[in-house]
């Protein structure tokens, strides 16, 4: 062992980091990155490197031969196997392999490991830490790579795995342990590199948030790189979870979702448990265990869904269901071997032959025309038919049979009996006026046989939640609105016994957003708005009682699933300063403890919320949060952002992927996040006083509480500017024309000539409901243009069926045109106009996310912080114009 020998070196460069929310390549370590460090580490005694990275991942600039993995997300092992084939390429024998997150290693350990490499038959020599081997701190044998790729052609992709097979040598490196840590989580790294300061903050029963000088939010592509946590399920026998995590993919064009297992009993971590490259979704247990999925997996860009599942027993997931027009979501029993799912079809199609035939002609023929007959004709972002949603029934084993179809089945809610021999689903019917009502029916899954069970011609009905003994059905009632009230939201039981309806909590002024049966039957757990949060409450079912609170803190709580024990439930929290995560919650004491997620450690936000309190022009208590720098003070006052919700039956209570305030709390801008009148959670009265009456209430309201916000010593008064996006960008245009306070008005997706609106919106049946003529005269924006005297930047998407394109059209015109700051004689406006041709009523792509919030920021920073900032590069339009550039 005197003859040393000199390796090449492998850096696996990883790719996108779920735990860190970012790409570790490029984390910043000492006066270079992370990736760079391990190279300049390991180059000296070694003979070549090379550092392998994700297919379109971008690699910070280092003294290496950079290979890229065939595919992404197949894991270390597929690294290790690229890295091997270009050692091999190169002539090499013996390659090092470590991983990018590995700051602390040194030359020595390269060189103590290297003087093994002379044993006959050694495959690799892996470092050893006292605990166990580390197969990311070694040296292979570069002959060991047919074994790699044999191991690896059955899907197989356990690092550990594949080292079980081969000849190993073991050094014990337990001295020097630290060389090995892998740095994973936001925490893990500021408590490596000890030199960021950290200062914990505590705002009531919000989330404790801890301050850095920097965080994911100084960085438009580090935020989208956060792991997005959405939805949860759980397991007849209550042993596992499982949830959808989102996360950038290696070009950052869009997000991919993959499926997670979440440990009940907070023992073990979070494990990734599909890697679709297209993504996966709408996970579902079967009464065995195994797991149910969407995914689309052909090799098509344009291939669809198909419904997949994943044994419990272990092993590759299989696809059980392709049909045509591809899989939206799934349904399973608890208690028998029945799933329901989702297809869309041609409504006259018997057989998915003819329904694929028919398919092809359209395509091959280039035809897209729709004929209609009846309204709606599309629906948010797409056009409506021609064709429609059908339930496919049948075992978990993939022989599935028709058994409903139709518009009725458009945008439904079901939930299939324990038993699985029937399901409740919402079923809309048109009425007379091109007016649309919603009733629940009760399906056969056998035989498909239809009977409504709930319907009435002034109300619509949701969320049905079958009990477990499969007798009664909990739902709820939404009374239509009319010109004078407003819609009322209440819970509901229907016997299927006896045909009976009852209503239950009648004294309880929530509206429930979802629906959950306790195992025994006795109580529903539901979640609904209240006072800018959304608890869990217990409501009594069968006895008796008052609704009961379960939760206490600031918490906004989702996707709700009961422990089959009856003793917890498990949710996803949020918070306004905290994106959502899975937790456990005691029946019996409220009492809420964090589960291991996928995302081990939030992303820490750059400052703290707290409560603005104030009280309405009628008396009534108003509230809202508000989002601000950590250094905010009377001496070094922060201008405030006013960021009015959509809706307007919405509240400010939890996470914001979308418009999310710390991304302008880190541009050093206090957000006010308000509640005014209209809001949900408060009571059916704090609706009443805005119904009808849009620029009325909800618009004072909004002015009260900015009043109370700017009279805080840490908010500068004269620096402030207004924000909205759907009612509120409709809202944006009424204060732009009822006030000149702000410095400047960003209006998204906004209302701007209600008697427009109306008509052409994709639900014109809804708003006709409030939006009477004179009501629509009397809150229309579009009347006070002439009053509009500040700067105002419009953004609306072409895709937006909601608020249509027409809105933002007439409004840019009118702006300029006949507002008091109308385009001068070269045509050339203050107000600005950002146009998204492929986008809906929200900004989803990553890379059109990303322009969204490099705009705003742009013409907020001149407009109210009296700074150029250059309008994103991806726009392609030059430098910011405007007048104040003029000589």
């Amino acid at each position: 062992m005197t003859q040393h020998v000199r390796p090449a070196a492998i850096v696996l460069a990883g790719g996108a980091s779920l735990r860190m929310g970012r790409d570790k390549a490029s984390l910043p370590w000492e006066r270079s990155t992370f990736l760079a460090a391990v190279v300049e580490t390991v180059r000296p005694v070694c003979a070549d490197v090379f550092v392998v990275a994700a297919p379109r991942q971008t690699v910070p600039e280092v003294n290496a031969t950079v290979v890229r993995d065939p595919v992404a997300h197949h894991g270390p092992l597929q690294g290790l196997i690229t890295g091997l084939e270009a050692a091999e390429k190169g002539g090499h024998v013996w390659a090092f392999v470590c991983a990018t997150d590995m700051p602390l290693i040194e030359a020595e350990l390269v060189t103590l490991l290297a003087q093994h490499c002379q044993a006959d038959g050694t495959d690799a020599v892996l470092a050893h830490d006292g605990s166990r081997l580390q197969p990311l701190a070694g040296v292979y044998k570069v002959s060991a790579l047919p074994k790699a790729r044999s191991y690896a052609v059955g899907g197989r992709r356990s690092l550990y795995g594949f080292v079980d097979t081969l000849t190993t040598v073991s050094v014990d490196v337990s001295a020097r342990a630290r060389q090995l840590i892998n740095v994973n989580t936001p925490g893990e790294l500021a408590g490596l590199q000890g030199s960021k300061e950290k200062k914990t903050v505590s705002h009531g029963n919000n989330d404790t948030v801890t301050d850095t000088a920097a965080s994911a939010f100084h960085s438009l592509d580090e935020y989208l790189r956060i792991p997005r946590v959405a939805g949860l399920v759980i397991s007849p026998d209550g042993t596992r979870l499982v949830t959808r995590v989102e996360q950038i993919n290696d070009d950052a064009t869009k997000f991919i979702g993959a499926l997670w297992e979440v440990d009940p009993a907070g023992k073990r971590s979070a494990r990734q448990i599909t890697a679709g490259l297209k993504g996966d979704a709408a996970p579902v247990f079967t009464t065995d265990g195994d797991l149910l999925f969407v995914s689309a997996r052909g090799k098509d860009d344009d291939a669809p869904a198909s419904l997949w599942c994943l044994p419990a027993r272990g092993g590759e997931a299989y696809e059980i269901a392709n049909p045509p027009g591809g899989v939206a979501s799934a349904l399973a029993a608890t208690g028998a071997d029945r799933v329901v799912f989702t297809a869309t079809t041609y409504p006259h199609t018997a057989t998915d032959d003819d329904d694929a035939k028919l398919r092809k002609l359209r395509k091959e023929s280039k035809v897209n025309a729709i004929v209609h007959t009846a309204y709606p004709v599309r629906y948010w972002d797409h056009d409506l038919g021609p064709e429609v949603p059908g339930l496919r029934s049948g075992p978990a084993s993939g022989e599935f049979t028709r058994i409903a179809a139709g518009p009725g089945l458009r945008e439904a809610r079901a939930d299939l009996s324990a038993d699985g021999s029937f399901l409740v689903s919402t079923w809309q019917i048109a009425g007379p006026l091109a007016r649309q009502r919603t009733q629940l029916v009760r399906i056969d899954a056998d035989s498909g046989e239809r009977s409504v069970i709930v319907d009435e011609t002034d109300a619509d009905f949701g969320a049905p939640a079958i009990s477990p003994d499969c007798n009664l059905v909990a739902y709820v009632r939404e009374a239509h609105g009319d010109p004078e009230t407003p819609p009322r939201v209440t819970l509901h039981i229907h016997d299927l016994r006896t045909g009976e309806n009852a209503q239950i909590a009648q004294d309880w002024e929530r509206w429930p957003t979802s629906i959950r049966w306790l195992p025994n039957g006795n109580s529903l757990v539901v979640t609904a708005d209240h006072y800018s949060r959304c608890p869990i409450f217990l409501v009594p079912v069968t006895t008796p009682g008052e609704v009961q609170q379960l939760t206490e803190d600031d918490g906004a709580y989702s996707d709700v699933v009961v422990a089959p024990e009856g003793d917890a439930v498990y949710a996803l929290r949020a918070a306004i300063s905290r994106p959502p995560h899975p937790v456990r919650i005691e029946l019996s004491t409220g009492e809420v403890r964090e589960l291991p997620g996928p995302v081990t450690e939030a992303p820490p936000v750059p400052g703290v919320v707290t409560e603005v309190m104030t009280t309405a022009e009628d008396g009534t208590p108003l509230r809202a949060w508000l989002a601000q720098p950590s250094d905010a003070s009377e001496t070094n006052p922060a201008a405030l952002l006013v960021w009015i919700h959509g809706g307007p039956l919405n509240s400010w209570n939890s996470w914001q992927w979308r418009w999310n305030p710390w991304l302008m709390v880190a541009h050093g801008y206090a957000v006010l996040l308000p509640d005014p009148a209209l809001s949900t959670g408060f009571g059916q009265e704090f609706i009443q006083r805005g119904w009808g009456r849009w620029g009325k209430e909800p618009y004072t309201d909004i002015m009260s509480l900015t009043d109370a916000a700017e009279q805080r010593p840490e908010i500068d008064a004269a620096r402030t500017a207004a924000m909205g996006g759907s009612f509120g960008g409709y809202m944006a245009n009424w204060i732009a024309g009822h006030t000149d306070r702000f410095k400047a008005i960003v209006t998204h997706a906004s209302l701007w000539a209600l008697d427009q609106f109306g008509p052409t919106t994709d639900a014109a049946w809804f708003w006709a409901r409030e939006m009477t003529p004179e009501m629509a005269v009397e809150n229309s924006p579009h009347l006070y243009v002439a009053d509009i005297r500040t700067p105002m930047l419009v953004i609306h998407g072409d895709k937006d069926y909601r608020v249509p394109i027409g809105e933002a059209l007439r409004l840019w015109y009118e702006l300029n045109a006949e507002s008091a700051l109308p385009a001068d004689d070269q045509g050339v406006s203050d107000h600005q106009f950002l146009y998204f041709p492929s986008e809906n009523h929200w900004i989803l792509s990553p890379p059109h996310a990303k322009v969204w919030y490099q705009t705003v920021n742009a013409f907020l920073s001149r407009h109210v912080l009296g700074k150029d900032e250059p309008w994103p590069e991806a726009l392609g339009a030059g430098e910011f114009p405007g007048r104040n550039d003029e000589d």
